[in-house]
């Protein structure tokens, strides 16, 4: 017997590991991939060894774990690369211009809605005249046809975009990271 597993005490290699579970090689080969305790590495041309008591406690942990919900390593492993994929894709998006930071979208929003803000303001100076002079000829229909009317122009001119498209594109390329 060589010193080595003399000083093993009870460690046995993966294969001996395998037969004393009743489960192949390869599976207990995946299960050090995720983490399962090795007492002893081996290195070129020496096993590595395994102390089966340690094994089936973390076995036993990792089952009732797995039962319970939590995420394994090739889950986690999974959604990391998930993750990473779906950040490589809004990289390359941002890049290709078809992606735009928030802070220009919020930019380019907050203009639009300055523009209804002034509009709906000078309201009531533009209208007056015009209401005073429908309530006199046509009473509240008059009234009702010029609101209507002020309202769909306004709609109208907002639909067209108060910002000119040089204003857009300016607005946008201030915001964008470098």
């Amino acid at each position: 017997m060589s010193k080595r597993r003399r000083a093993a005490g009870g460690l046995v290699t993966r294969v001996a590991l395998a037969r004393l579970l009743g489960v192949s090689p390869m599976t207990v080969s995946k299960w050090i991939d995720d983490a399962a305790p090795v007492a002893v590495r081996g290195r070129a041309g020496v096993p590595s060894l395994y102390d089966p008591v340690k094994v089936r406690a973390w076995k036993a942990a990792r089952d009732s774990a797995s039962a319970g919900g939590a995420v394994g390593v090739a889950a986690a492993r999974a959604a990391k690369e998930s993750a990473q994929a779906r950040l490589a894709e809004q990289t390359y998006e941002a890049r290709a211009g078809s992606l735009l930071p928030a802070e220009a979208v919020a930019q380019v929003w907050s203009a639009h809605i300055a523009a209804v803000r002034t509009r709906l303001v000078a309201w009531p100076q533009v209208l007056a005249d015009r209401l005073a002079r429908a309530c006199a000829v046509d009473g509240v229909a008059g009234v009702e046809r010029e609101l209507e009317a002020a309202v769909r122009a306004v709609l109208a001119e907002l639909a067209d975009s108060p910002l000119s498209a040089e204003q857009e594109r300016a607005l946008l390329a201030e915001a964008k990271p470098s």
